[in-house]
């Protein structure tokens, strides 16, 4: 049977440079593989992690400085972009 769940965190203390991961993967339950997402994603230039803590102190606004992209499967690139100010 299955059921429709979510998953999700809650931040106690953040740290003064915040790098985030984003798992691109789902898992196809007719086929029992792991499928690579490749929607675009867009990505704020400021972000703010407030609403993800679980009582928010000092600073807890981010701006973005570089983007990280994994491509490949066994043989892999990381291309990255760096937002210069």
């Amino acid at each position: 049977m299955l059921v429709r769940a979510s998953k999700g965190l809650l931040v106690k203390e953040v740290p003064p440079f915040l790098n985030v991961l984003l798992k691109r993967f789902d898992y196809d339950t007719t086929t029992w593989q792991r499928v690579k997402l490749n929607n675009p994603v867009s990505v704020p230039i400021d972000f703010d992690v407030a609403p993800y803590m679980t009582a928010p102190q000092g600073q807890t606004s981010y701006g973005l400085v570089s983007i990280l992209i994994h491509s490949g499967v066994r043989l892999f690139h990381l291309p990255s972009f760096v937002l210069l100010y």
